[in-house]
């Protein structure tokens, strides 16, 4: 039976709302679940002075909103940010946030690509499929990094290809696995460039 936690802290009269993904939160709890569960969607558009206004007027963590404050820019702030914030939320444990912050150094690993494409993976899995193609098109945009193999620009091209053809666009997700064969030569991406298999089955490599 999973464990009810009750919300500490002040309550917002206004949400904040994450124009990522839609949710709204109303409180620092709350706060600290989506950073948790979603800690490859963070980065510098949520961690900025929209957010600190939010957590100063609407839920009167002043002392919170002027630490987050002046700790921007400052090494890898958005996820020293995070864990700010978890910690004043006290929703977690010492040993979840340790698993965090494991997470979080795997991360801080990962090319500017990579990590965009976690992010792009998450929103697909949670099927929000048009953020995860914009996701995905800033990832074809920026210059091919040699350091990645062309695999990963095949499960890119493959994964936006998926998006496209839950929204029924099945044109534009035939022209995206005609890009993964490009870079990958695998009967899976070339046996869906013009046929309608993909009504059925969406190929997703993550």
């Amino acid at each position: 039976m999973g464990t009810v936690k009750l919300c500490a802290h002040e309550m917002a009269r206004m949400p904040y709302l994450m124009d990522a993904t839609g949710v709204a939160v109303y409180s620092i709890e709350e706060l600290a679940y989506y950073l948790y569960e979603n800690i490859y969607l963070i980065d510098d558009r949520i961690m900025g002075e929209k957010l600190y206004n939010w957590i100063e007027r609407e839920i009167q963590l002043e002392t919170l909103a002027e630490k987050l404050r002046s700790s921007q820019g400052t090494g890898n702030h958005v996820y020293n940010q995070v864990m700010t914030i978890l910690k004043a939320s006290r929703y977690y444990s010492e040993s979840e946030l340790t698993l965090l912050s494991e997470k979080i150094k795997s991360i801080s690993g990962l090319q500017t690509q990579e990590r965009m494409k976690c992010r792009g993976d998450e929103f697909l899995q949670n099927e929000n499929y048009w953020a995860a193609i914009s996701e995905y098109e800033r990832i074809l945009s920026i210059r091919q990094s040699s350091k990645l193999k062309v695999d990963f620009y095949a499960k890119v091209w493959n994964n936006m290809a998926g998006c496209y053809a839950r929204l029924f666009l099945f044109e534009k997700a035939a022209a995206c696995y005609e890009n993964a064969y490009q870079f990958q030569k695998i009967s899976d991406y070339k046996n869906l460039f013009s046929v309608q298999v993909f009504r059925k089955h969406f190929p997703c490599t993550y």
